[in-house]
């Protein structure tokens, strides 16, 4: 039996000491929300573990998954991207990782580099062979001063990308310095934007051929006139996802001079970025035609988001001849439809022509006239 008179003073004792393992439990449980990121560019190694978390968090878990390749200018910094997102993936303990020893010598047999390009149908096969549900490739390119870093994920069986995280990564950090062979993987001209004037050096190109910037040739108009003659399509790693525009600018706006024909996307380009004005609170940083005619590709900065009809020839012209590595998604054009209320855009998987809400995030592969 308690002796009231020690009653108090035991249940004092007692209350102190819970209160005092409480304190330290929570003292030493970490906390459940992770830092926020900071804007701005970050470091390589936070870009790898970034894109192996958006990998994690977009799959299903138990998959097979397998790093076929990264495109960026030199060897040394595809293998350290691909050697430190295994690791990343492996430590995860949520995707079973193909071992690397198995695919060199898938590599070797298929004659690819783990720095160049293979697309989508090679991507698959190598897949199969490897009896892997998953493909991951990627790339490196420059937007304004900074470097784009990608990821890509591809389903092996449907063809469609099941993640594609992107990152901006500092190209003053001296580890990408370093495997970059201490120059960047383009010549970032920061001067003013070559206006293509006057006419190519070389004066005849087709379909498929490597254009002057390093896009992929998708039209010819048959004579040089306007500034231009033919079209280029920018390469798989500057390709992007992004909204059209904020839906309370687009309602904002009349569209009339906005067109669908081939010949229009520039100046449809022009009238957006003019339209939006400070893109600052968007989710995805920017808009397509802003970060189309942002884009800085191997010294060209004249790029800008196709029109209707400009898109069609890219599907028709590359997509369905299995050139530019495009995916199956949605692509955003710069026309509107449904009287200026939508805009206009191509399922890639098949060709047909769609209008839907700006504030949709699709993909956007810029194009330039030369």
């Amino acid at each position: 039996m308690i002796n009231k008179k020690w009653t108090p003073h035991i249940i004092t004792a007692v209350s102190l000491v819970v209160l005092i393992v409480l304190g330290l439990a929570c003292a030493s449980e970490p906390t459940a929300v992770p830092p926020r990121e900071t804007g701005g560019p970050v470091s390589l190694d936070r870009a790898i573990q970034n894109a192996a978390r958006s990998i994690e968090a977009n799959v299903k878990e138990g998959l097979k998954i397998a790093l076929l390749n990264f495109r960026s200018p030199t060897e040394q910094f595809s293998e350290y991207v691909l050697e430190e997102l295994t690791s990343q993936l492996v430590d995860g303990k949520k995707l079973i990782v193909v071992d690397r020893r198995e695919l060199d010598l898938i590599r070797q047999e298929e004659e690819f580099q783990l720095s160049g390009d293979v697309n989508d149908e090679s991507a698959q096969a190598i897949g199969k062979k490897l009896g892997a549900q998953l493909i991951v490739s990627g790339s490196l390119s420059a937007v304004g001063n900074v470097y784009r870093f990608r990821i890509r994920v591809l389903n092996v069986e449907t063809a469609a990308i099941e993640a594609s995280p992107a990152t901006d990564i500092s190209a003053s950090e001296e580890r990408v310095i370093f495997l970059l062979d201490g120059k960047g993987p383009i010549q970032v001209n920061t001067s003013s934007p070559q206006t293509a004037a006057a006419a190519p050096e070389i004066t005849s190109y087709k379909t498929g051929d490597r254009g002057p910037a390093g896009g992929i040739v998708f039209y010819d108009k048959g004579t040089f006139s306007d500034g231009w003659r033919y079209l280029e399509a920018a390469p798989l790693e500057t390709e992007f996802t992004a909204q059209w525009i904020s839906g309370a600018l687009f309602a904002r706006r009349y569209w009339p001079d906005i067109k669908d024909g081939i010949g229009s996307g520039k100046g449809n380009t022009a009238r957006i970025q003019a339209a939006e004005g400070d893109s600052a609170g968007t989710s995805y940083d920017e808009y397509a035609a802003e970060l189309c005619a942002k884009l800085n590709f191997n010294g060209f900065n004249d790029w800008f988001l196709p029109s209707i009809e400009e898109l069609d020839l890219v599907y028709k012209n590359l997509k369905q001849q299995n050139l530019g590595n495009f995916s199956n998604n949605w692509y955003w054009s710069s026309s509107v439809a449904d009287k200026g209320y939508r805009v206009r855009y191509i399922r890639f998987n098949d060709g047909r022509q769609y209008y839907g809400e700006v504030t949709n995030a699709l993909s956007v592969r810029a194009i330039r006239a030369f």
